[in-house]
């Protein structure tokens, strides 16, 4: 089974990374301020919710437009509840 992937963003690139991503059989989470992005992401067979869950992904992407906004999400990040990798 594949691995669970989140992506914080679910424009264009963010889109696209989810369809090949579900099509490699990976589970992918996603959020987008946007909420018609995340039903087009359900659409896709992946699944929209709450910034805090993406945390829990075993892999985590970001395709947001800024760097103001990629920020602002790690600021807001549950840190002492997401997975961290270690060899």
């Amino acid at each position: 089974m594949g691995k669970t992937i989140g992506i914080f963003g679910l424009g264009l690139i963010g889109t696209a990374l989810a369809g090949r991503l579900l099509d490699a059989g990976h589970r992918v989470l996603g959020f987008d301020p946007d909420p018609a992005r995340g039903e087009h992401l359900h659409q896709l067979g992946g699944e929209a919710g709450d910034p805090d869950a993406l945390w829990q992904s075993d892999i985590l992407l970001s395709a947001v437009f800024s760097t103001d906004q990629l920020a602002e999400i790690i600021a807001a990040a549950p840190l002492t509840r997401a997975k961290f990798w270690s060899p």
